[in-house]
């Protein structure tokens, strides 16, 4: 069973859904391993790895951007060849 997040929409919606899911993650994990700056305290250096998901979750993101765009694109396209046969049978 899909969860009502990704249950609708085309492929490009859920990647650009799921990169700001991963994104947002990013960032709280980013601030977490900032946290010793301001707390004075130690962490392991693996939250600093862990916040790099930061970049994955922008890379995810701009994926689904420039697939919805494609898709816009190609659907234009379409529309645009459609109407413009239709005009060459209607003239003659």
């Amino acid at each position: 069973m899909k969860s009502a997040l990704f249950a609708s929409g085309t492929a490009a919606d859920r990647l650009q859904r799921l990169g700001g899911i991963v994104t947002v993650i990013g960032m709280v994990l980013s601030l977490i391993a900032m946290s010793p700056a301001v707390f004075g305290e130690v962490l392991a250096p693996v939250w600093w790895a862990l916040s790099m998901t930061t970049g994955l979750g922008l890379t995810i993101l701009l994926v689904g951007v420039r697939r919805a765009s494609a898709a816009r694109s190609r659907a234009v396209r379409e529309l645009t060849a459609a109407r413009d046969s239709e005009l060459s049978l209607g003239e003659k």
